[in-house]
């Protein structure tokens, strides 16, 4: 049996580990296709960052771990390999987050076969703290992704 470590020092760990594979990513994505990274702020000009931190690092988090844990409870019944149930609950999950720009399809790929496996690793701690240790994980990820962002641009 695997022995884990406290759910949020792991949180923590896999959160920064996503980002920094997810900052990779976007920079090789970038340095081959410049103008595949550029996006609309949705909240350019807004003074009011807090709120935006708050909504990115805790409240959206809960509702896409929903979505991710809801699919893979479904197609848990269909697919039994681990490895496939995590990469297409991956893949289905970077193909929503990266509608709008699909450049982002790759480093969200990584994040999300991350939280996949999380999930289905702290599962059998019980499904409630699997639930929190990705939420964890997603919220430090979006912390530390958003960060330069706000740093830099604003």
């Amino acid at each position: 049996m695997i022995r884990l470590c406290h759910p949020v020092i792991y949180a923590v760990l896999a959160g920064a580990l996503t980002c920094l594979t997810g900052w990779l990513l976007a920079l090789l994505i970038y340095l081959i296709v410049p103008e595949a990274i550029e996006g609309d702020d949705p909240w350019q000009g807004d003074p009011f960052i807090p709120w935006h931190v708050a909504l990115l690092v805790l409240v959206l988090p809960l509702f896409e771990n929903a979505v991710l844990v809801g699919v893979m409870k479904m197609l848990k019944n269909v697919i039994h390999s681990a490895r496939w149930l995590c990469f297409c609950c991956a893949f289905i999950a970077a193909t929503l987050h990266s509608m709008q720009a699909p450049a982002w399809f790759f480093p969200a790929f990584f994040s999300f076969a991350v939280l996949s496996a999380s999930y289905l690793l702290w599962r059998r701690q019980g499904s409630i703290r699997a639930f929190f240790v990705i939420w964890l994980i997603h919220g430090a990820n979006n912390l530390f992704a958003i960060t330069p962002y706000y740093l830099f641009e604003t």
